[in-house]
């Protein structure tokens, strides 16, 4: 019952999203981890790749949340995340914005190649204004924090 639900109510989603540019996805915890299969009772508080990218092969880009789970450092978990999700869409301009403030969470940015330039100007002109002590800019393994006048 749990996999009829869950496949009724991916459908719905892809079939009401079609015209948008840009899909957020709000799982409860994130991406899937493996102690919690989709159709488990812990499934529904995972978004699993597989579900995501038939939004991004159809012209749309992504916004994933991500709760930090602690298993290794934030940068670490990010960095693999962002990795997952480029290596199952092919994307290569993927970014994360890792918000620190309350609990760590991060919001993975999969623009689609005609949304990249505005998603990563808009993304870098908010990081620039007053949330810039909130976040931390995350493109790759490696993290790079953006500067305002009041760092």
């Amino acid at each position: 019952r749990r996999c009829e639900h869950r496949e009724a109510w991916w459908r719905r989603g892809f079939d009401k999203t079609r015209g948008c540019q840009v899909i957020f996805f709000d799982p409860d915890n994130g991406l899937e981890v493996k102690r919690a299969p989709r159709y488990g009772k812990k499934g529904p508080k995972y978004t699993f790749i597989d579900e995501v990218v038939p939004f991004y092969k159809r012209g749309q880009s992504l916004v994933v949340y991500q709760h930090i789970n602690r298993s290794k450092s934030a940068t670490e978990e990010v960095a693999d995340r962002l990795g997952q999700l480029r290596k199952a869409t092919g994307a290569g301009s993927a970014f994360a914005l890792h918000y620190h403030r309350g609990t760590a969470r991060a919001y993975l940015v999969i623009p689609f190649a005609k949304h990249a330039e505005t998603l990563l100007s808009r993304a870098r002109q908010m990081c620039a204004g007053p949330w810039a002590k909130h976040f931390t800019w995350q493109s790759g393994p490696e993290t790079a924090i953006i500067q305002t006048s009041e760092n």
